[in-house]
């Protein structure tokens, strides 16, 4: 434990609890996981851009999470049927800015595979959590999702990639 009072065990399992929480389907509990102002972004043709001003995968609110998961749970949901199965491994994780008492910086490598129509897609990168601590844990306050091949053609990513 840190002088801070951070745990990186507790850190390594809420990232490794998120990763369940989407492999098992389970995105009414993983949108729960963001604080309300809480931003997925998955940028596009640069590692490092203003979200702003240029093109996202994804730059949703915690609002939009819950949208997503609405039409994945609906009937006419057709571009994920049969739906997508995934598997996430976590590795590398760092922090990197020490917590501040309820604040803190979290990097990780992640391998995502996707199984869909008998064809594995293979997806890598890193992830940036920023996390604060509430009553109920850590929450997400924003999550940067860098996939390695972000600035090539990609195929139906209707499934959740965070």
């Amino acid at each position: 434990m840190g002088e801070n009072g951070a745990s990186k065990a507790a850190i390594e399992a809420f990232l490794y609890e998120e990763a369940r929480l989407l492999d098992d389907g389970e995105y009414e509990a993983w949108v729960d996981l963001f604080t309300d102002d809480g931003i997925l972004w998955i940028p596009c043709n640069k590692p490092d851009v203003d979200p702003a001003r240029e093109l996202n995968l994804a730059y949703d609110t915690k609002a939009r999470l819950r949208e997503r998961v609405d039409r994945i749970r609906s009937e006419f949901f057709w571009s994920q049927e049969p739906a997508s199965r995934t598997c996430r491994l976590v590795s590398n994780i760092t922090l990197k800015e020490p917590a501040d008492g309820d604040d803190c910086m979290v990097e990780s490598r992640f391998v995502l595979m996707e199984l869909r129509r008998h064809k594995q897609n293979l997806f890598g990168g890193t992830n940036r959590h920023r996390l604060v601590r509430s009553g109920e844990g850590w929450k997400i306050r924003e999550k940067l999702v860098r996939l390695i091949n972000n600035d090539e053609a990609l195929g139906n990513l209707t499934f959740i990639v965070g």
